[in-house]
């Protein structure tokens, strides 16, 4: 496969397998709060997550594998890839932007652009601003990343 195609690959199986997220975590012991920005693609076909590892290597990006038991009651392993390293996630977005549809199209811009700005400081404060905190709250809003059809706009045959 050509380099392009490995890309549009990838960004089919994020379509359908991958997440683009922002998380709210709670620090105990601390005064601030953590707002963690990943990307994830989870699936049991270990051959697929290989070549999945791969073209993620291919673009620069490191991500982690962890392996655990299906809870479904499968006896398959279920594989999960993820990063949340800045850094990686503005490269994986800037790079699947273009072949990217819809939903997981709104969340990678809005997360690529909530990863630009935490890059950008140049204060070397970790904590949040207000722009940080309302990227995540519109994040984590369906109105906000709806692009594709629904209900009615959906043409049925």
């Amino acid at each position: 496969m050509s380099k392009d195609t490995d890309l549009a690959w990838l960004a089919g199986i994020m379509e359908g397998e991958g997440t683009f997220a922002i998380y709210h975590q709670k620090r105990s012991g601390r005064n601030t709060d953590q707002l963690r920005a990943t990307i994830s693609i989870t699936n049991t076909d270990p051959s697929l997550m290989n070549k999945v590892y791969n073209v993620f290597k291919g673009m620069g990006v490191e991500m982690h594998m962890h392996e655990y038991k299906n809870k479904k009651g499968s006896t398959k392993p279920v594989y999960d890839l993820q990063t949340a390293r800045q850094e990686y996630i503005k490269i994986v977005c800037e790079i699947l932007v273009p072949y990217l549809f819809g939903e997981k199209r709104a969340k990678s811009e809005m997360l690529l652009r909530f990863v630009n700005k935490r890059l950008s400081r140049t204060d070397g404060r970790r904590e949040y601003d207000n722009e940080e905190w309302n990227q995540f709250t519109s994040f984590r809003s369906s109105e906000t990343t709806r692009e594709a059809p629904q209900g009615d706009d959906i043409v049925r045959s």
